[in-house]
């Protein structure tokens, strides 16, 4: 669920007050970006969107196999 405009502008004071004074837009930029991404993980897993951790393990050797052979 996507957070309302109050509720955004509240995690926005939040993250401005947590950070240091001399603190970059970069800075904010990749607060926000982190919170937005745990954020859409936590509804992904609400809402049923995962895989099981073996099934991720195996496409990643797979992957993996993949790439070590194309650069041979």
């Amino acid at each position: 669920m996507l957070p309302t405009l109050p509720a955004v502008k509240e995690q926005l004071a939040a993250i401005m007050s947590s950070l240091p004074e001399k603190a970059t837009w970069d800075d904010v930029l990749y607060e926000i970006y982190v919170r937005q991404s745990v954020e859409q993980g936590l509804a992904d897993v609400a809402a049923g969107r995962t895989i099981p951790m073996a099934e991720a393990r195996n496409y990643l050797k797979q992957r993996m196999s993949q790439r070590a052979g194309s650069l041979e």
